[in-house]
């Protein structure tokens, strides 16, 4: 066989091949770090500082995406990034203003605003301030900040910085 071959290329070695396999589409990170947010949800559920969260908490009644847990962290993500929707009301949006079986937030001194309005809202807001929806979701899903450092201590501008495309 080394006939075949001429000298110069017998003292060659190859390379390991590498795969270069792309990155997941953003669609894809997004729901895997929504993913682990509801695990991480339904564990600390089961601990003993746990919410005491019913199976229902995680439930999509009204469409995809429209439990209380995904209620629950679009508005944090709304407060997080200060989105203009949340000044339609003077009160808190709370858990107990949204409704997951039509999935609305009902607030007393506003009408309804569905949760699909939300998520328009944050997403534009996401683009206004250029920032990555993916690495808002894995922030989400996976780091907290160490007592003291909480997000709602930063101004705007600081906060976001972690989200910047």
């Amino acid at each position: 066989m080394s006939d075949l071959i001429p000298n110069w290329a017998q003292q060659l070695k190859a390379e390991p091949e590498t795969k270069q396999f792309p990155a997941a589409p953003n669609e894809d990170r997004i729901a895997s770090a929504r993913e682990r947010a509801i695990t991480r949800s339904k564990e600390s559920n089961n601990s003993k500082y746990g919410f005491g969260y019913s199976a229902a908490h995680w439930t999509d009644f009204a469409g995809p995406e429209t439990s209380a847990f995904d209620a629950a962290v679009l508005v944090s993500i709304a407060e997080i990034l200060e989105v203009p929707i949340l000044k339609r009301s003077k009160f808190m949006w709370q858990s107990e203003h949204y409704d997951a079986r039509t999935g609305q937030f009902n607030l007393s001194d506003t009408p309804a605003v569905s949760i699909q309005e939300l998520k328009s809202a944050v997403d534009n807001r996401i683009a206004e301030l250029g920032l990555s929806k993916v690495a808002i979701w894995e922030w989400y899903a996976d780091v907290r900040e160490p007592i003291g450092r909480e997000w709602w201590r930063e101004d705007l501008e600081t906060r976001i910085q972690k989200f910047k495309r």
